[in-house]
């Protein structure tokens, strides 16, 4: 991460030099969105098919390109803090294409993070749907042990109907 004054330094001269390394920095903060976005369509998939172990590998995955964007983020934070004096330094034409690749990469990181809410979404429906089966696997349970051991010779229901 670049020093206080090194960030200074390149605000102050400006230029063509201080939208690169913008640039530069929100194109590898895109090109990891982008990858993570493949990933978020194959999580997609492998909450569909129900398979949690390719889908905890595939999580893996993620969490080091989150890393990534998250340690690029810390690069761009001198940046941001200075955002006005930032813009300042900058050509119309050099403003406007920092703008642009930050627009892409907001559209970018909005489409996954809808994504990861409707799938975040089917996860919690399917753990609950998993909770109600286990809850009707153990009422079943209960009530076949109420009426004594399936299967022991001898064995007598604790409950009978004397009525008949």
């Amino acid at each position: 991460m670049p020093s206080a004054e090194h960030v200074n330094a390149m605000i102050e001269a400006g230029g063509e030099r201080l939208a690169s390394r913008l640039r530069d920095m929100i194109g590898r903060q895109t090109a990891a969105f982008e990858q993570l976005d493949v990933l978020s369509q194959r999580q997609a998939a492998m909450i569909e098919a129900r398979d949690a172990d390719a889908l905890l590998g595939l999580l893996g995955e993620r969490q080091v390109l989150v890393d990534e964007i998250t340690g690029i983020g810390e690069e761009l934070g001198p940046f941001r803090e200075r955002w006005d004096a930032v813009l300042g330094r900058l050509s119309p034409a050099e403003r406007a294409a920092v703008g642009d690749d930050i627009q892409s990469l907001q559209d970018l990181a909005s489409k996954v993070a809808e994504r990861d809410a409707a799938d975040r979404s089917n996860l919690e429906r399917e753990r609950d749907e998993t909770a109600k089966r286990l809850s009707g696997v153990a009422q079943g349970r209960a009530a076949v042990a109420a009426y004594g051991t399936p299967g022991r010779p001898g064995a007598q229901a604790r409950f009978q109907d004397r009525e008949g």
